[in-house]
């Protein structure tokens, strides 16, 4: 009896006991810990899985902010094409304002870097309305100037103010590269190059290695100024410059020079003695191109002393016989020259193109020279053959280059056939490879098969209109093509099976 009451209190004090332990907070977080060991082994593993993932998220993230810094990793000209052709309209740079939006088809980092770039901006575009609203983005960087149209309206010019100073910085820092001024404003164009010099006693566009001048008076520019770096000189369309002595001392890398003497009849450039010297001046030259040369005296004496211009590989010449002959008589070119195009505006007597052929026998390889009533001049030197015609609507295209092994001629609607086919005659004496002929204008096929007898080696002719009423062949896409055999009865056949019976009965 009291072992029983001596075990109940005993029980009950456990009981308690437990029950106090159990309802503790802390226990129960104890038991519930204990009781779930292998959850808790789980969420450790997921929370490690966690914290790599993190890891590769912020290397990717790095990786991703790196390739995303287009400002490095793309060149800042790629990136102004990119943008030249979401902003643009129809090809031409508009205002920014209002516009900017549109960086956004590309993505939002792309335009926060395009607002912060410089050099996508030293490109100010194409009017003044395109400087205005982007040359204060710029800085301090290289600038290539382009004027081709003005858009902006107003008593006042908008060169007088910001722009007009940021011009002047350009300048007195010496960062302008290009400059290609071609509006018909020339208050504006000759205000820009005032800009551009603002100090008479400095040279402020001596880093200048291309410039581009229409309808503007850029004597005083030029006078002024030196362009130590100049490589391309573009000077046309009524341009007015006085002083080539001086132009010529101030530039000495010229490779390349493109000037146009007149425009409408209006003579704007000094005769030849000055442009020799200019060229004289510039033995660098590569690449020469004059059109609208004045007619001078054909009785002039001939030179004492040539100007060598020894590096040229290219020259073309565009104006009278008479001024295209004495300007050619006073260059002294290289045998190893490329190639010569000749243009005269209007027929010359014979003796002045045997004058010009006898001057010019030392770039020949034949001493042939071919030439009808109608203007047509062969020159054939350096691995071209080229033939030139009067009539500059259709002027001559260029032979393939370094052989003699193809020879193209285009044939001009006004041309006597017969004499063209006695010209191909001559031609195909010094011309023993393949040869291309273009015949442009209604062209028989009988002149076709003619050629083709001349040309043994005949490989392609191109029609490019027939007449159908004569008993000819018509092009009704505007040419018609076709391989010829180099005999004349198989180029019968050729020409029978491809297109009509016509032919056959019309050439047999």
């Amino acid at each position: 009896m009291s072992a029983c009451n001596q075990d109940t209190p005993a029980s009950t004090m456990l009981d308690r006991l437990a029950s106090q332990t159990i309802a503790s907070p802390g226990n129960r977080r104890f038991s519930l810990i204990m009781g779930h060991e292998v959850d808790e082994v789980d969420i450790r593993e997921l929370e490690g899985k966690i914290e790599e993932g993190m890891g590769n998220a912020g290397r990717l993230k790095r990786a991703q902010n790196t390739l995303l810094n287009i400002s490095i990793r793309v060149p800042p000209e790629l990136l102004g094409y990119i943008f030249l052709c979401i902003v643009g309209d129809h090809n031409r740079l508009r205002s920014l304002h209002g516009a900017c939006y549109r960086f956004l088809f590309v993505c939002h980092r792309w335009y926060h870097v395009a607002r912060s770039t410089p050099e996508l901006w030293t490109f100010w575009g194409h009017t003044l309305a395109h400087w205005l609203s982007r040359f204060d983005r710029s800085g301090a960087l290289p600038m290539d100037l382009t004027l081709n149209l003005d858009q902006v309206s107003g008593p006042s010019s908008p060169l007088h103010g910001p722009l007009q100073v940021a011009l002047w910085d350009h300048a007195e820092q010496d960062i302008v590269r290009s400059l290609n001024l071609r509006s018909e404003r020339k208050g504006v164009l000759t205000e820009v190059l005032e800009a551009l010099t603002p100090d008479e006693n400095q040279l402020h566009v001596s880093s200048l290695q291309t410039i581009t001048l229409h309808f503007v008076d850029a004597s005083a520019f030029t006078a002024r100024t030196h362009f130590p770096r100049l490589t391309y000189l573009e000077l046309a369309m009524g341009t007015h410059v006085r002083d080539w002595l001086t132009i010529g001392n101030h530039t000495g890398a010229l490779t390349t020079v493109v000037l146009t003497l007149k425009n409408e009849g209006i003579p704007s450039f000094p005769w030849i003695p000055e442009l020799l010297c200019f060229l004289g001046n510039n033995p660098h030259l590569r690449d020469i191109t004059i059109r609208s040369l004045e007619t001078v005296d054909v009785d002039e004496p001939a030179p004492h002393h040539l100007v060598p211009m020894h590096a040229l590989e290219r020259i073309s010449l565009e104006g009278s016989c008479g001024s295209v002959y004495h300007l050619l008589r006073r260059l002294h070119c290289p045998q190893s020259m490329d190639f010569m195009c000749l243009t005269m505006a209007e027929s010359q007597p014979c003796e002045i193109l045997d004058t010009l052929g006898q001057s010019l026998r030392k770039h020949l390889l034949h001493e042939r020279k071919f030439r009808t009533d109608l203007g047509i001049w062969l020159l054939c030197f350096s691995g071209f053959i080229h033939l030139q015609a009067s009539d500059t609507t259709h002027s001559v295209d260029r032979i393939q280059q370094n052989s003699f092994a193809s020879f193209q001629a285009r044939l001009s609607e006004a041309m006597n056939y017969e004499e063209y086919a006695q010209l191909c005659e001559d031609i195909a004496a010094c011309v023993p490879m393949e040869a291309v002929v273009y015949l442009g204008g209604e062209m028989g096929m009988d002149i076709v098969i003619r050629l083709a007898s001349m040309f043994p080696n005949i490989t392609k002719v191109d029609l490019d209109y027939v007449e159908v009423e004569s008993g000819f062949l018509q092009s009704k896409q505007g040419g018609i093509k076709t391989k010829l055999f180099p005999s004349l009865q198989k180029l019968r056949s050729q020409v029978s099976a491809t297109f009509s019976p016509w032919v056959m009965g019309h050439t047999a």
